[in-house]
């Protein structure tokens, strides 16, 4: 089981459970040095379209990086990170894409402004915005096409 907190100060909280065994948990902190909503789209969309392991690597600051990754041939959600590796029970890419579109449409307007360098420059504001808008769709479409 994986759950996304909400994006806030440059923040994400990303909670693994063992399902199996639900008091073993993992949290894990990323930071906005990382491009959250971006790297989790994209690596979405190929994984259903190629049929390739979802797979992003997120920077902790100070606490090094963490790489999350579903694999689809063991289907288990994987963190790596800080010489340790948790595992959680499977889940399958469909379900796990339909986590990643929920958490990126409940935490839109947040993300909106996460890979915004400049909060005065409304054109970067715009483009990121419609980058954004255009991974959801295709993620969307992606989804659609899985399911029929």
């Amino acid at each position: 089981m994986i759950e996304f907190g909400t994006p806030k100060y440059g923040w994400l909280t990303i909670k693994i459970t063992d399902d199996k065994n639900p008091r073993k948990k993992r949290y894990v902190r990323v930071s906005y040095l990382t491009d959250v909503p971006i790297d989790l789209l994209q690596s979405t969309i190929i994984s259903l379209k190629t049929g390739l392991p979802f797979s992003v690597d997120f920077d902790a600051e100070d606490k090094g990086c963490f790489l999350l990754t579903n694999s689809t041939y063991i289907g288990d959600l994987i963190i790596v990170g800080e010489n340790r590796t948790f595992r959680t029970s499977s889940i399958n890419d469909l379900d796990f894409a339909k986590i990643i579109l929920k958490h990126i449409e409940d935490n839109i307007n947040e993300y909106y402004n996460w890979g915004i360098i400049s909060e005065d420059d409304e054109e970067e504001k715009e483009i990121y915005k419609e980058k954004i808008n255009s991974l959801v769709k295709e993620l969307k479409e992606e989804i659609k096409k899985r399911e029929d």
